[in-house]
């Protein structure tokens, strides 16, 4: 089945065959402050490509980001890689916090990126 433009997903006799998931509110975190807008304070939100302005230097390990993520959310690119969560990978995420284990602290150079979600998790 084709689907123009402007047209609904499906129709009311094909119940959820070719419809369109419940839409979901998200918004981005304004201004890099980490402090979301008035509109987004009750939705969950996404931040992607925040970067970090700390010292990569080879020796700091530990990195803050600008909201509280969701547990598990959390995607850490170094040099446009990712990398991978836990104790015995790249980094552990507490709170806010990022720490990254001995092997894969960020070097003079790296470009860091992270994407996370902020808000309330999905039960």
């Amino acid at each position: 089945m084709v689907q123009r433009v402007g047209e609904p997903a499906g129709r009311d006799d094909q119940q959820g065959v070719g419809t369109s998931p419940p839409a979901v509110a998200v918004g981005r975190v304004g201004a890099g402050d980490g402090q979301p807008t008035s509109d987004e304070k009750d939705v969950n939100a996404l931040v992607d490509n925040e970067t970090r302005s700390s010292a990569l230097d080879g020796a700091n390990a530990t990195f803050m980001l600008a909201s509280m993520p969701i547990p598990g959310s959390v995607r850490v690119y170094k040099r446009g890689l990712r990398m991978r969560p836990g104790a015995d990978h790249d980094y552990i995420v507490t709170g806010r916090t990022v720490t990254f284990n001995a092997g894969a602290l960020p070097l003079p150079g790296d470009n860091l990126v992270v994407d996370y979600r902020t808000g309330t998790p999905d039960l």
